[in-house]
């Protein structure tokens, strides 16, 4: 799940996969209180700026109620040297499939 997630981060961001640092939050999994993973998810989105908590809360409320292995990660790439704005990752298996949620929190990720 997590190398899927890694190539995608570094396809949109134009970076190496292997120029990512990946963290993983504590507050998911299943010792956890219902929905501390989608609130955790929320409010690390929101702390960038903007008022995308309410947006996205409910989407990851939605996601960990119906998939398992669902954890929050962090990943930040370098470039140049550089280390950019680390990228939040809602993420779990649904039906098979990984599904989740990346909120970008740098312009790279708008690019044409």
């Amino acid at each position: 799940m997590r190398a899927a997630v890694r190539q995608f981060v570094a396809h949109v961001v134009g970076v190496p996969a292997a120029d990512i640092m990946m963290t993983v939050s504590p507050y998911c999994g299943s010792a956890m209180p219902a929905n501390s993973c989608a609130t955790t998810f929320a409010h690390d989105t929101s702390k960038s700026g903007g008022s995308i908590y309410y947006s996205v809360a409910p989407l990851a409320q939605e996601l960990e109620a119906n998939a398992t292995d669902v954890e929050e990660t962090i990943w930040v790439p370098m470039q140049n040297g550089i280390t950019l704005e680390g990228d939040v990752v809602m993420s779990g298996i649904s039906e098979g499939m990984l599904v989740g949620m990346v909120v970008f929190n740098s312009p790279y990720a708008c690019h044409p």
